[in-house]
């Protein structure tokens, strides 16, 4: 089996992961979430691998995206591990004795659905900043990040009142011009006047 992972990056203050250690770490992060017994999702299994490699001193995060490899492709390779892609959903990954969830409980987003950590990033105001982690391809709490990650602008009250504030807006102009009127106008001066 060979996963193209490295061992060291001389710029890096993290060692990479060789084969044998990614196999291990993949399989008692495994193990750790009741892989073995129930199939997990995917995310989970990587958010775990992470945790568990950061005790190692282990850089999860730059071992995929230097591998040139989806996560999803290099837990697959691994010995004992069974990878199940749902459409529209993350995979699920266990041994090959391990059951799948109920469908109901890991029904697919319908189709044009955001993802919740899209949406979460983008409307929640979290108490620590959220970044995009491009090798998760996920938002996350910043003390969460491992390698590359891009900043997200903070979401405060006033940013979401403003954009609101310009969603209306755009209504009234759209709106008024088919009746005749803005229709948030006379809301707008009873509330804000």
């Amino acid at each position: 089996m060979h996963l193209g992972l490295g061992m060291v990056d001389e710029h890096r203050s993290k060692p990479l992961i060789g084969e044998p250690q990614w196999s291990e770490l993949t399989l008692r992060a495994l193990k750790e979430l009741g892989g073995g017994a129930r199939m997990v999702v995917g995310a989970k299994l990587r958010q775990k691998m992470v945790e568990l490699g950061r005790e190692e001193q282990l850089d999860v995060a730059a071992c995929v995206g230097e591998s040139g490899q989806p996560f999803s492709r290099l837990v697959e390779q691994v010995d004992g591990v069974v990878v199940r892609r749902r459409p529209g959903g993350d995979m699920l990954v266990g041994t090959p004795q391990a059951d799948e969830p109920d469908r109901e409980a890991v029904t697919p987003l319908p189709r044009g659905a955001l993802r919740g950590d899209v949406y979460q990033a983008f409307t929640r105001i979290a108490p620590t900043p959220v970044v995009y982690s491009p090798g998760a391809d996920r938002f996350l709490g910043e003390e969460n990040a491992e390698g590359l990650s891009i900043g997200v602008p903070d979401v405060t009250l006033e940013t979401l009142i403003q954009d609101r504030r310009e969603f209306a807006e755009s209504l009234d102009a759209e709106m008024g011009c088919l009746v005749g009127q803005a229709p948030f106008e006379s809301i707008r001066q009873r509330r804000f006047p």
